[in-house]
């Protein structure tokens, strides 16, 4: 999906959904190559694991963004599954773009666009290419269909 959006250098694939992954592509030669990725538990998977996992009283997760800190249980799960997907990702992301020349990051996926929203994620990053696409699957199934001439 991401090389049918374009023709870039080393790039990110970011898709979050009930996972989060973050994928490599770099440019060798002529072609895009994958270079490997990291999967992680997105957020609510991250809280169904801790609720079913601690004492912790079950109370519905909210997507609502405070703080870094929370003042009550409730806000001090949800903060911290949040911050730690956002600074999670954003250190993974750093560290591909300071080992690997990334020059342009695409986030994928109805639960990635709190990641494009965020002024924290996107300060810092280094990468001036940021994209968000909620349908690049979509766009590489429509790609290979195209070039096996499906439609």
């Amino acid at each position: 999906g991401a090389l049918a959006k374009g023709n870039m250098a080393n790039f990110i694939v970011i898709d979050a959904g009930s996972a989060v992954t973050i994928d490599l592509l770099c440019r060798e030669g002529k072609d895009n190559v994958f270079k490997g990725g990291v999967i992680i538990p997105g957020e609510q998977l991250q809280y169904k694991v801790l609720m079913a996992n601690t004492c912790i009283p079950e109370f519905g997760y909210q997507r609502e963004y405070r703080d870094i800190l929370g003042r009550n249980t409730r806000q001090a799960v949800e903060n911290g599954i949040r911050n730690c997907l956002l600074y999670g990702i954003k250190g993974i992301v750093n560290k591909l773009t300071e080992n690997y020349g990334v020059s342009a990051l695409i986030l994928a996926g109805g639960d990635s666009l709190p990641l494009y929203d965020s002024r924290d994620f996107r300060d810092g990053l280094g990468i001036k290419n940021v994209f968000y696409e909620e349908k690049l699957a979509y766009f590489g199934f429509q790609s290979i269909a195209k070039k096996i001439k499906l439609v």
